[in-house]
């Protein structure tokens, strides 16, 4: 996992890579095409070329074809977690299309400040 270190802890970051939201067989919108991916297989070659599209430096895990990460974690369209250790601290949701990241710096700060 990508990390990033402080004083007292280290924070890791992670994306996981769901369902395609807009594939082009499904629910087209502008953009890049993307179809739907039919195998967990098909899902990481796409997350893989979203990854490298992106120049996304994080590590990546990619939910497979049966969305068990979707299903428990309701992250469509897309959301911001924070666990401490096996705890869910934050959940963002979007507000008109965007994310404030204000909640996540601030949860970011308290667990850089408790042990």
């Amino acid at each position: 996992m990508s990390s990033r270190r402080t004083n007292r802890s280290t924070i890791r970051f992670l994306c996981v890579y769901i369902r395609e939201a807009h594939a082009m067989d499904v629910w087209p919108i502008d953009g890049p095409q993307v179809a739907e991916p039919k195998t967990t297989e098909q899902r990481l070659q796409t997350a893989l070329e979203f990854k490298r599209n992106c120049q996304l430096s994080w590590p990546m895990a990619i939910d497979g074809i049966e969305d068990s990460f979707l299903r428990h974690f309701a992250p469509w369209p897309f959301r911001f977690y924070v666990f401490r250790g096996s705890r869910l601290e934050l959940k963002t949701a979007p507000v008109d299309g965007t994310h404030q990241f204000d909640e996540v710096e601030d949860a970011l700060r308290n667990f850089e400040g408790r042990k």
